[in-house]
C-alpha cells in the first residue's frame, strides 16, 4: 500500500512497504533532468513513484504524493498537468516538477497558485534554481532545512 496524497506520512512505512530512495537532496539543490532520469531508471512500466518532502534527519514526509512511475515521468505543457490516480502531476523543463491536487497550476516556474494550500509540491525543474515549494511553505529556492525526496516501489 502506498499513500495516494497525504500529510504527516512516516518514511519508514515506505521502506517497510518495499520503496526505495532513489532522490534526496536539499530544497537548495537544483533538480535537474539528469536526476529524474536517474530515478526513472529505478522503474518498470509497473513500479510505484512517491514524491515528498521532510524535515532533514526527520522521518516524516511534510506531504507525499504517489502513482504510477513512468506516468509521473512524462514531460508536461505549461499549466497541464497529468491525472494519475486521483493526483495531478506536471513535469515541465525549465519550468518544475510537482503535484496538486486539483487542475488548476500557476507555473509562473514553479506552481505558484495558492501558495496557502497545504497540498501542492513544487519544485524548480532543469534550472538552476533550487526549491521552491513544499504545502504552504514557498520560497525554499536557498533552503537546507527541508528535504526533496523521490521513492520507487519495483
Amino acid at each position: 500500500s502506498y499513500p495516494n496524497l497525504t500529510r504527516n506520512y512516516p518514511i519508514s512505512n515506505l521502506i517497510d512497504n518495499g520503496f526505495q530512495i532513489v532522490y534526496d537532496q536539499f530544497y537548495s539543490h537544483g533538480t535537474m533532468y539528469s536526476d529524474m532520469s536517474l530515478a526513472k531508471s529505478y522503474c518498470n512500466s509497473n513500479s510505484i513513484l512517491c514524491a515528498g518532502g521532510s524535515l532533514t534527519n526527520s522521518d516524516i514526509l511534510e506531504l507525499v504524493a504517489c502513482g504510477n512511475c513512468y506516468q509521473i515521468f512524462r514531460n508536461t505543457t505549461l499549466n497541464s498537468p497529468n491525472l494519475i490516480g486521483s493526483v495531478y502531476w506536471y513535469m515541465t523543463p525549465g519550468k518544475s516538477f510537482g503535484f496538486s491536487p486539483i487542475y488548476t497550476i500557476s507555473q509562473s516556474s514553479a506552481d505558484t497558485y495558492d501558495t496557502s494550500d497545504p497540498l501542492r509540491l513544487s519544485w524548480h525543474f532543469d534550472k538552476i534554481s533550487g526549491g521552491y515549494r513544499l504545502g504552504a511553505l514557498t520560497d525554499l529556492n536557498s533552503d537546507t532545512l527541508y528535504k526533496k525526496l523521490l521513492f520507487v516501489k519495483v
